[in-house]
């Protein structure tokens, strides 16, 4: 490929934090055949990827546009605030032409910026598109981010529910992309038969979660087992849960070194706990729980507990005996913790779950991801050269 810059313009960086970044510092640390050109928030530099050649860090501003983005001028704010971004973009453009914008799916001044810059260049745009931001942007922009959804030409969705209720909501179709795990699945281990019952939970523990996870530790404790939890937020919220009896709190602990922690814990089982507040429906129904897919380098057994209609929920739903699945119904919980609680039941599911990470592996994400960004590419080239056809007739 002659031209092989891709430039990417998020207010994500490319870091090794979850969620959202660390899936793209992965498929970026994979990407051989690209250079990269970054524009990210000065107070987020990413991680060194030896395929950065241009980095740009815009200072972050203050003052009257910002207050003007909580309401119904959002639009005119945002695009005057990205203004600052597209100055670095055309910088960029001003030395190399690049091949195709990548940039998440995040209404703010990075994603009008990367949108107007694509549209002004004539270049393909690649969305990534993590969560779901309608229910906490202003109505007034809703319009644009249809408009931005629609120019891309290629569009990754990270779950099979967002893809279909994107092309509902904006009327065109996306690509599923799950997120990416940092390693190959690992094959289930036999256990001792007398092995307590240690449920792994790593993540948040915050509003919408609070009463599922007291249910859960109360059920684990019921059969004698415990709950290992490493997370990053403080523990005078949600205190009722810290302080249970069932919990073991190993405080905060890098992404990289929540399998080798997990292990020393003994940890033999998993858990994935999606919010059951209805007022973030969107959020646990189309958004899908990067865990869940890491939890496949782990060759542990799956538990989720979650609405009917939460994102992994319905995944494990298609997939038969992938995972015990509950919802927060005292009695359903006991029961589901109770099956866990053996040692041959664990054996069985770990098996299962494995054989569906083969969704999941590593490099079929990341072939998938290039994919989407030659298809981009091609998409683009191809339309140029009917324009300039149209053009000569």
């Amino acid at each position: 490929m002659e031209n092989n810059l891709l430039l990417y313009c998020s207010s994500l960086s490319p870091r090794a934090i979850p969620p959202g970044e660390i899936l793209v510092h992965r498929h970026f640390s994979r990407l051989k055949s690209y250079q990269i050109a970054i524009v990210v928030p000065e107070h987020k530099p990413p991680a060194n990827l030896e395929n950065i050649v241009h980095l740009a860090r815009v200072a972050s501003t203050s003052g009257w546009l910002w207050r003007l983005r909580r309401g119904p001028l959002f639009p005119v704010a945002d695009r005057l605030l990205a203004r600052r971004v597209k100055r670095e973009l055309d910088a960029i453009a001003s030395r190399t032409k690049p091949a195709v914008v990548l940039t998440t799916f995040l209404p703010d001044t990075y994603l009008t910026a990367a949108a107007d810059f694509a549209s002004e260049h004539a270049l393909p745009l690649v969305l990534i598109c993590h969560d779901d931001y309608e229910d906490s942007t202003p109505s007034s922009f809703h319009s644009r981010l249809a408009e931005i959804y629609r120019q891309a030409s290629v569009r990754l969705c990270v779950s099979e529910p967002m893809a279909a209720e994107f092309e509902r909501r904006y009327g065109a179709r996306g690509n599923v992309l799950y997120p990416i795990p940092s390693g190959p699945a690992k094959s289930p281990v036999i256990e001792n038969s007398n092995a307590r019952l240690r449920i792994g939970f790593a993540g948040t523990v915050c509003i919408g979660y609070e009463d599922a996870l007291v249910r859960l530790a109360d059920a684990v404790g019921s059969v004698g087992g415990q709950i290992v939890v490493v997370a990053p937020n403080p523990r005078n919220t949600v205190r009722c849960f810290w302080s249970h009896s069932a919990v073991i709190d190993l405080g905060c602990v890098p992404p990289d070194k929540v399998g080798e922690v997990f292990q020393r814990a003994e940890v033999n089982a998993l858990a994935v706990v999606q919010n059951f507040d209805p007022r973030y429906e969107r959020e646990f129904r189309y958004n899908f729980p990067s865990k869940l897919t890491e939890y496949t380098t782990f060759g542990l057994p799956l538990l989720i507990v979650g609405p009917e209609s939460a994102s992994a929920v319905t995944w494990a739903r298609a997939r038969a005996e992938v995972a015990v699945i509950s919802s927060d119904s005292p009695t359903e919980l006991r029961a589901a913790v109770k099956r866990l609680a053996d040692p041959r039941a664990r054996f069985e599911l770990a098996k299962a779950f494995q054989r569906c990470a083969v969704e999941f592996v590593p490099e079929r994400l990341q072939a998938l991801f290039e994919d989407a960004i030659e298809s981009a590419i091609v998409k683009s080239l191809s339309s140029r050269a009917d324009s300039t056809k149209a053009d000569v007739c």
